[in-house]
């Protein structure tokens, strides 16, 4: 008997070793992970120092940009004054938000949660701002460079009606647009804490709409996102079709700005065949480029007095449709599969500018996939995944 009882005050001597071996394991694999994680969003947020920046207004209740004596009291552990304790130091919203200021300084808390150190333009103040509820002016300006920009959405989106912006969120009437319906960007302004800029778009029946984040928080840079596992947050280009990144477009447009005019000479030495010869290998099938034609509006020689669905291009913008030919002959049953197996396409133009596929499929029995180029861009090469540059005109 007294064997068995020693045999089990063993056993469980033993159990307890391994059970504070397993947990010392957790505790050094958590504490490894949560480094890794701060070095990653520290490397981040050294980035944003010189940043000129905005507190935004908290997102319960209507905006504070709709009644500027609303706000919550305290916005606790959001914002507070420079070296104060989270308790003692809380600003009221309704007299911080909304100032604007430069970073001067970025740091993590315990909890791996970064904030900013703000000097307020206006006051001179020095704050602590936390990262995720501040907003970026120069990721306004991404937003602001689309104004006026023709847009198809990407699956289904549910948007906010502009004229009832003042309405809670959760009270304000939906209106849902479905894929690849088009839309009209007419402004971005400052949204709240949690969906920094709001981008206000009109559809063909001329409502305003608004991307509110009523079904999910969107950013325009990576740069200036931080995850927070409260909250689902994406790029603003999930809502579109065919774009990757509109931060990306928007640094290509200031270096081209900021480029001298200069002149290039004609380049001669491109030996590519004929396009009628060029072959695009596909998963649903091997495609000719037939032809290629150029527009104001969309589908090319339309009739807006006969056809609904006739658009202009955009001022400043044309539309670009390269006619596709099946080499198996099976252009009815493939019509509808080739917008999305047209994405990542895109061309580039002698001037080095880059234009996304917008729309895809078959018009009059006929396949195409369609870009919108600047006016002004000529000399275009197709570029397919895993095919190699399509010229999309005969050198001379």
């Amino acid at each position: 008997m007294r064997l068995i009882t020693k045999t089990l005050v063993i056993v469980f001597l033993l159990f307890g070793l391994w059970i504070d071996s397993v947990n010392g394991q957790r505790e050094e694999s958590y504490t490894v992970q949560k480094e890794k994680e701060g070095e990653a969003i520290s490397i981040k947020t050294n980035g944003w120092k010189g940043e000129k920046v905005i507190l935004l207004p908290s997102v319960i209740g209507p905006s504070l940009w709709c009644n500027p004596d609303f706000g919550n009291e305290n916005l606790y552990h959001l914002i507070r004054f420079h070296g104060a304790t989270e308790r003692f130091g809380s600003l009221p919203a309704r007299k911080y938000a909304g100032k604007t200021g430069i970073i001067i300084d970025t740091y993590l808390d315990d909890n791996n949660n970064p904030y900013a150190v703000i000097l307020l333009d206006s006051t001179n103040e020095q704050i602590d701002a936390l990262g995720e509820r501040i907003g970026f002016f120069s990721e306004l300006d991404i937003a602001k460079s689309l104004v006026g920009r023709t847009l198809y959405i990407e699956n289904e989106v549910s948007l906010g009606i502009s004229a009832e912006y003042c309405i809670e969120p959760d009270r304000r009437p939906r209106y849902k647009l479905q894929h690849m319906m088009q839309v009209t960007v007419t402004r971005a302004e400052w949204g709240t804490d949690l969906q920094h800029i709001h981008l206000f778009v009109k559809i063909k029946s001329g409502e305003e709409l608004l991307f509110d984040g009523y079904d999910g928080y969107d950013y325009f840079d990576e740069r200036y996102n931080i995850p927070d596992k409260w909250t689902h947050s994406g790029n603003y280009t999930r809502r579109f079709s065919g774009i990757k990144s509109f931060a990306e477009e928007f640094k290509k447009t200031q270096q081209q700005k900021a480029k001298p005019q200069i002149e290039k000479p004609e380049d001669t030495s491109l030996q590519e065949p004929p396009i009628s010869t060029s072959l695009i290998k596909t998963s649903i099938g091997n495609f000719k480029v037939t032809k290629i034609q150029e527009s104001d509006r969309f589908p090319p020689d339309c009739d807006k007095s006969l056809t609904a669905g006739c658009d202009n291009a955009m001022e400043g913008y044309k539309v670009l449709v390269i006619w596709l030919k099946s080499e198996e002959g099976k252009d009815h049953d493939i019509g509808f599969k080739l917008y999305e197996n047209s994405a990542g396409v895109y061309v580039l133009s002698e001037d080095g500018s880059h234009t996304d596929r917008f729309s895809g499929g078959m018009i009059e029995e006929k396949l195409f996939i369609a870009f919108t180029p600047l006016e002004t861009s000529k000399k275009f090469m197709l570029y397919w995944p895993d095919n190699s540059p399509i010229i999309l005109y005969k050198p001379e």
